[in-house]
């Protein structure tokens, strides 16, 4: 779209929507995007302070940082004691790859809905 290519763009974008199961793009849209991105009067970039005035973002930024955070807290303390726990050890790391195994996978569907 940068680059003035809106063919290209046209093909991936109906590739993405046969996907996704959408509607198409129409190629006057891409062509007004690709025409807005080439004059540069897209969005407005806004830098760090005003990005965390805005109290909404703020509290969103908190909040991953914070589960983030106790996530990270949380896999070190299993990994870390795992030869503490009761049982195999090797059985043990079995577990805690099929908790990730079905960890990931779920946690990018909740953040998809």
């Amino acid at each position: 779209m940068r680059n003035n290519e809106t063919e290209k763009a046209q093909k991936v974008f109906d590739y993405i929507a046969r996907v996704n199961g959408k509607e198409r793009v129409e190629p006057e849209v891409l062509k007004r995007i690709s025409d807005l991105e080439s004059s540069g009067k897209t969005t407005a970039k806004i830098g760090y302070i005003e990005f965390l005035k805005n109290k909404e973002y703020l509290f969103t930024t908190i909040c991953l940082m914070v589960i983030t955070t106790m996530s990270v807290f949380v896999y070190f303390g299993i990994s870390y004691n795992l030869k503490n726990m009761g049982g195999d050890p090797y059985w043990n790391v079995v577990y805690l790859g099929l908790c990730d195994a079905i960890g990931y996978p779920v946690s990018f569907l909740v953040n998809m809905g």
